[in-house]
């Protein structure tokens, strides 16, 4: 008797607008001083790395990223990097239509539930925004 589903969060349970999201690239582009298609073409290069768990946060990513292109970053302009990555994102994040009803239906029917996630960094950032602890039993 299955007691427990777990599910991935992007692409399954969340989509993200690729145009909220990748003005947000734009604007880490211009505070770097940057083309923003550079910063963009750099950044996509950085995925694999990071849903390998190569680049554990997000702050890594923006540091390699620099540092691939020459940019000798400060702390504090990491920090203002990692918030716009994440206020873009927050904004771009959305759950599929009726993800919460069926969450919901599976709960009542006494199913455990859990994300096992690749990008559970950015889950994170996401997690009050859609409620999760309400849905999830477990979130890695």
């Amino acid at each position: 008797m299955i007691r427990a589903l777990f599910f991935d969060f992007y692409d399954t349970l969340c989509y993200v607008d690729d145009e909220t999201y990748f003005a947000g690239k734009v604007e880490m582009g211009r505070i770097l001083g940057i083309d923003p298609e550079t910063f963009i073409k750099e950044w996509r290069k950085t995925g694999g790395e990071s849903l390998i768990g190569k680049l554990e946060s997000t702050k890594d990513r923006i540091a390699k990223v620099a540092s691939v292109l020459g940019i000798t970053l400060t702390d504090e302009k990491i920090t203002r990097l990692n918030e716009v990555e994440n206020d873009f994102l927050f904004r771009a994040a959305e759950l599929y239509p009726n993800t919460g009803n069926v969450l919901n239906m599976l709960r009542r029917s006494g199913f455990l539930l859990g994300i096992i996630s690749n990008a559970s960094n950015t889950v994170e950032i996401l997690r009050k925004k859609f409620n999760l602890d309400h849905y999830f039993n477990v979130i890695n």
